[in-house]
């Protein structure tokens, strides 16, 4: 009886631990001046990058459920590595790890490499990171860069988990997910690249000299200016560009069975190349609207750079961003022909 007894105190306790909400295990200060190099490499922790009070310093703090779990903190030369221990957890005992890893950046510091990855955890930065190289990886967490990022190149990968930031200034963009969403609020740089598999991609506030995005299910929305080119192919999802200016280089939208809109400045200077199979073809700026087996190659304004639209089964349309219509040096244009109603689903 005492033995039976024993034995399910030890398990109470061990559930108690288990389940118990992390605490501090573990906390360490290095100057911002001796590290050049940040590697977060988790599992199932979570991690959050925060503003340090302490001028000149970084913190790192390791938040745990239980102490033989948490990750380890190590320097090699200038590199400051945080990795998860090697530990079988059995659930059905009621091993539930818990644990956040902070690092806590010194305003101003700046670095040559800033990397975080993790399997199942979450990712917050809740302040700006520079670097020659940002890069932050997960599997299933989510991750929300909240901050500004400063960086020569940026890389962002999920499997399942969600991408969703703020505002990044560097030279060259990668984010690509398989099953999550990609949601960019602002990128000022040099060429930028989104792909998903069943996942949605939305930029929003975007300055670049071009752009590549594709998505196989998953719609796409780019808004902004685009200084040369677009890229960007779907098979189901929609495809919507609402650009500011028109591209300087030949561009191209390609989709199966999605549609495509693409918004333009009325007064804005391209060529329009759109081939369709069995979707219409409205474009509002001229006031043209033409049903199946679209082969349409005109002038706008005074022409420019070329931009491609090809759909099989979707539907593509060209608008008017700034209300200014557009002409076509073609006078076999019908004037009268209505445009699309407000009433006439778009997309």
């Amino acid at each position: 009886m005492k033995k039976s007894f024993l034995i399910l105190s030890i398990f109470c306790l061990s559930m108690v631990s288990a389940f118990s909400l992390p605490s501090l295990i573990e906390q360490q200060t290095f100057k911002a001046s001796n590290i050049t190099k940040i590697d977060l490499n988790l599992s199932w922790e979570d991690v959050e990058i925060q503003e340090s009070d302490k001028a000149g310093n970084i913190s790192i703090e390791i938040y745990c459920n239980k102490a033989k779990w948490a990750p380890e903190i190590n320097t090699y030369g200038s590199t400051l590595i945080v990795k998860s221990v090697k530990t079988n957890f059995n659930l059905l005992l009621g091993q539930n790890p818990k644990g956040t890893v902070i690092v806590r950046l010194p305003s101003g510091s700046e670095f040559e490499q800033f990397s975080m990855s993790t399997t199942s955890g979450d990712i917050h930065t809740q302040t700006a990171i520079t670097a020659q190289k940002f890069s932050s990886d997960s599997t299933s967490g989510e991750q929300s860069i909240t901050n500004e990022v400063f960086a020569k190149d940026i890389i962002l990968e999920s499997t399942s988990g969600t991408i969703v930031t703020d505002s990044i200034i560097g030279e060259r963009l990668k984010a690509s997910a398989t099953s999550g969403s990609i949601k960019i609020a602002g990128f000022d740089g040099s060429t930028c690249s989104a792909d998903t598999t069943s996942g949605s991609i939305k930029i929003s506030n975007l300055k670049v000299d071009q752009i590549k995005a594709s998505s196989t299910s998953g719609s796409i929305t780019i808004e902004g200016t685009i200084f040369q080119a677009f890229d960007s192919t779907s098979t189901s999802g929609m495809i919507n560009f609402d650009l500011d200016k028109a591209p300087s280089s030949n561009s191209r939208a390609k989709a199966t069975s999605g549609s495509i809109f693409v918004g333009l400045p009325g007064d804005s200077n391209f060529s329009l190349n759109v081939q369709t199979t069995s979707g219409a073809f409205v474009n509002a700026l001229t006031k043209e609207k033409i049903g199946d087996h679209v082969n349409y190659n005109r002038d706008i304004n005074k022409g420019g750079a070329t931009i491609i639209l090809s759909s099989t089964s979707g539907r593509i349309t060209v608008d008017s961003t700034n209300g200014i219509i557009g002409n076509v040096f073609d006078s076999s244009v019908d004037p009268d022909v209505p445009v699309v109603s407000f009433d006439d689903p778009i997309f």
